[in-house]
């Protein structure tokens, strides 16, 4: 991300990582950004996993939200009681899934 932790990124592989801005994410808030990727269909399913970051990955959740034909949502919330300012790397794999 080159901005924010809200700012929209762009990768068009089934796997990878993608590196947050390091901008302060405070105690207890969550924060939302779009994910744009050509291999992405309405119906895939999304997984994602954190890499431990200077303040320990146990600090952050990530959750996909709305995935749609090129994009899916991504957030992220600080479960710590501090501010943190962390480059979290989230990374992601696209399992195809057919619609039936």
């Amino acid at each position: 991300q080159l901005t924010s932790k809200s700012t929209s990124v762009t990768i068009d592989k089934v796997c990878g990582g993608i590196i947050l801005h390091n901008a302060t994410l405070n105690a207890a808030t969550s924060v939302s950004f779009t994910v744009n990727n050509s291999t992405v269909e309405a119906n895939d399913v999304i997984i994602l996993s954190i890499q431990a970051s200077i303040s320990g990955a146990t600090v952050y959740q990530a959750w996909v939200g709305e995935v749609t034909a090129g994009t899916f949502e991504i957030a992220i919330r600080n479960l710590s009681g501090s501010n943190l300012s962390d480059a979290v790397v989230i990374n992601f794999a696209v399992i195809k899934a057919a619609a039936s």
